[in-house]
Parts: structure tokens; sequence; C-alpha cells
């Protein structure tokens, strides 16, 4: 049994590396980043996600135009360290040769090397590599980990457009209670519910929460943060081992990295690791009217640096 346990991990490994060599696209941001990734040593990935849609989709977000980030979340990982700290897509920041504006703008300038120099000097965090989501392939990944389990901290209930512009709903029972999976929610406060790849997606994207207006992009970032640690649960489960080649060959297809299949692999180990760590979301204290009119949320640096020394621990 256990020469077969090992057999089976092998191959999960051998199919993450020729996953990872055949469909990595490496981004042209080196020259910004610094390097390193191994399960023992300390690495500050940048995880990134795009308002950029599919032709078509009727979803919020770029379709084919300039794309700016819904996703800034800086995850600490090896080293026997876990942490993850998401940034406000609407916080201020200088951007390079632009001046002030919000830092989901700073992809839209430069790509991820623009955001890497915006995020840097916002944190004082150094950021070794990054990991774009790509959202054709994300779904693809939970599939094959069989879905994650989703427990909602409030209630929320929201409609994500699909490409054809409809409510579309297919009807999952879940936990005694309505859910409503493909692109609306309609979730209960602290019940289970089990999504699929494309489930998951459309809840990480949900921008309004209409069962609670009070909600804003801090929990939307929660949110994804939950949808991560959910993830990693699902691995480590009995149903993630039986599935874990399958896992292992959409892994390096769901992320846009200039990470080398050996640097994600070494990446991707740690986060399994033993460690303690923190999750947070850094928290705006105030509103700024930018120079284009618009407005923006600023951050004191007091709770930058609670932020980062809790992220370095």
């Amino acid at each position: 049994m256990l020469v077969a346990a090992i057999g089976w991990v092998l191959l999960s490994v051998v199919l993450f590396l020729i996953s990872a060599q055949i469909h990595q696209q490496g981004g042209k941001v080196d020259e910004v980043l610094g390097g390193g990734g191994a399960p023992f040593t300390p690495t500050n990935v940048l995880v990134l996600g795009t308002d950029a849609r599919p032709k078509g989709s009727k979803e919020p977000g770029s379709e084919g135009g300039v794309s700016r980030t819904d996703t800034i979340m800086l995850m600490r990982t090896g080293g026997f360290a876990n942490a993850k700290l998401s940034v406000p897509r609407d916080t201020i920041v200088t951007i390079p040769g632009h001046g002030l504006s919000k830092i989901n703008a700073a992809y839209a300038f430069d790509g991820t090397r623009g955001t890497v120099r915006a995020v840097e000097p916002l944190t004082g965090i150094d950021v070794n590599h990054v990991a774009e989501m790509d959202f054709q392939n994300f779904p693809g990944l939970i599939d094959a980990m069989g879905g994650i389990g989703f427990t909602p901290k409030s209630c929320l209930t929201a409609v994500v457009s699909g490409g054809s512009g409809h409510d579309q709903r297919s009807g999952v029972t879940s936990g005694g209670g309505r859910y409503f999976g493909g692109t609306s929610f309609r979730l209960r406060k602290g019940e289970s519910y089990h999504l699929t790849g494309r489930q998951a997606l459309a809840l990480a994207r949900v921008r309004k929460n209409t069962c609670d207006a009070g909600q804003d992009d801090i929990n939307r970032a929660q949110r994804q943060q939950q949808i991560l640690s959910a993830m990693k649960r699902r691995v480590l489960s009995p149903a993630g081992f039986l599935r874990l080649p399958m896992i292992a060959w959409k892994a390096p297809q769901a992320v846009k990295t200039d990470m080398s299949g050996f640097s994600l692999l070494g990446v991707a180990i740690g986060q399994f690791l033993p460690g303690g760590g923190s999750s947070a979301v850094l928290k705006p204290s105030g509103v700024q009217t930018l120079p284009d009119g618009g407005q923006g949320l600023i951050v004191n640096q007091s709770d930058v640096d609670r932020a980062r020394r809790k992220f370095d621990k």
C-alpha cells in the first residue's frame, strides 16, 4: 500500500512537470522579481486576477480591451510559513510614470510588471514570483478536484451574467437549502455548499451582494481567500489524493507565471507543508479624490506596517 501511494505521488509530480513544460506562459517581469522559490525557502508570490472576460461574455469587466486587476493577493509560502494578504483594487498608490491612481490601473499601464512595481512600495514586501490566474482553465482545476466545499460567512445573493446575458440557474440542493449555481447565487450564512469550477469562479467575481448591501471589495477579497483555502483542503483530503494525478495535470494550466516547472512545483509543495500564517485584507482608512475626479481608498502606513509584520511571520 505504501509503495502504491508513493508511486501515485511520483506519477502526479511527473504529470505536473510535463503539464508545466507544455502550458506555461512566462511573463516579461523577471527584472523586477526577486526569484527563488523552494519548499523550504520563504517565497512571496503575487497572485493576480484581471477583469478580462472572454469575447461574447456579458459579465462586467473588460472584453477584448485594456484589463485591470480585480484580484491582488500576496501569498507567502515555503519555509513552513503560509500567509495571504489581499490589496483592495481601489487602493490609491503612486504608479511610476502615471502619478496617483487606483492600484488596479497599474496592470492596464504595464501589465504584471506594473502591478509588481505598485505593490512592493505600498506593502514593503518584496515579490519573488507572479502567478496570474487563467480564468479559462481555472474552473477545470477545481473540477479535477471534484469541486470544493464553501461555507458563507454571511448571506450572499448575487447574479453574474453569463454569455447569453440571462439569469442562468442550475438548481442544486445542498445542506437542506436551495443553491443556485452557474451564474446566480442565493447562499445562506453558515450553510455548506459544494461548488463546481464554474460556480467557484463566478463566486470569486461577485461584486455586489444584494443580501448585504454593506459589503464591499474587502469582503470580496475575503471570499477569494476562502476559495483558495477550500482548494487546499480539498487537495489534502482522501478524495483529493485519489484525484491527485488529474489535479497535478490541471494545476499549471490554471496560472500564467514567470516560474519554471520546478519552481512552481516547489511553491505548490510549500503550500502543503505544516506552518502557521495569517489571512488578511489591507483595510482602507478613508476615501480620497483622484486628479481625474474619481475616488479611491487610502490606507494608513501604520496599518500597512502591521499587516506586513503578520505576513512575514
